[in-house]
């Protein structure tokens, strides 16, 4: 597929197979990005471009969305089996859990800058290697992943603190709906 036919295809459908791939994963865009890309590799050029990136995206999309599950039922596996990234601290009202699932939640970037200055223990000049940026924007990129991790960790705990059924060995239960359990 020569270069115009493909840029006028994804100025015309990439927001369109965004919302389509949606549903079924949380990175829509690398689905697209994906399809797109094979069908640039594509020969012999399909006979609907339309139809086979919409396929494409699908297929992407749900082989993401089977990544994301197979990562989200590991860490769920270490948390039940006690093997934490972190000791649990009963004092401060954060499980690990809250942690793992608030890395979870944060772009891969700023969970690869986290876990490589925490739990690596690289340098901000090792940083700036692995994320090809200064040491001064490794250094801001790691206390805004940590900004942005700490404010979704402490989100999920106020909406934890505000449930009084909520405990340690209980996970959070939305009182409206404790009773029809």
């Amino acid at each position: 597929m020569n270069c115009i036919n493909l840029q006028e295809l994804f100025a015309n459908l990439s927001n369109a197979l965004v919302l389509y791939a949606r549903q079924w994963c949380k990175t829509p865009e690398d689905a697209v990005q994906e399809a797109f890309i094979d069908l640039a590799k594509c020969s012999p050029e399909p006979t609907y471009p339309k139809a086979w990136l919409y396929t494409t995206t699908r297929r992407k999309a749900q082989n993401i969305a089977r990544a994301e599950s197979r990562h989200r039922n590991h860490l769920e596996q270490l948390i039940q089996a006690g093997e934490y990234w972190l000791e649990p601290n009963t004092q401060n009202g954060i499980s690990a859990s809250d942690v793992l699932e608030g890395l979870d939640s944060l772009l891969p970037d700023q969970r690869e800058m986290i876990i490589a200055k925490v739990w690596g223990e690289l340098t901000f000049d090792e940083l700036a290697v692995l994320m090809n940026c200064s040491p001064a924007s490794a250094h801001r990129r790691y206390v805004l992943a940590l900004t942005e991790l700490k404010q979704r960790v402490l989100e999920a705990n106020i909406q934890c603190a505000s449930n009084t059924q909520c405990t340690a060995n209980n996970p959070c239960v939305n009182q409206t709906n404790s009773g029809e359990r």
